[in-house]
């Protein structure tokens, strides 16, 4: 009995607009930090990873104020991940604005 030779997945080259996303992880265990920076690494997703350790930071970050105003190094992000039980200064509960 013969194999079939497995598929393989075709190889398209995208240009760097499209395969090249941002992500702001929100997240104030450094556990959780190193976790999900390896998962990405793993999946060698085609993204750039920024990280803030509380929503005053995100909120920071996201309005390009005190550290985070050289959008070179700190482009806002085509997706947020928040932990939503943020356990300094603001969860998702607290911020009306």
């Amino acid at each position: 009995m013969r194999r079939r030779p497995r598929p393989t997945a075709p190889t398209t080259s995208l240009p760097e607009s499209v395969t090249r996303r941002h992500i702001l992880l929100v997240e104030d265990d450094p556990d959780s930090v190193t976790l999900f920076e390896y998962a990405v690494s793993k999946l060698s997703l085609p993204c750039a990873l920024g990280v803030a350790r509380d929503g005053l930071e995100a909120i920071d970050y996201l309005n390009g104020t005190k550290r985070f105003a050289d959008r070179q190094i700190y482009p806002l992000p085509d997706l947020v991940l928040l932990d939503f039980w943020l356990t300094h200064n603001l969860n998702a509960f607290h911020y009306h604005g």
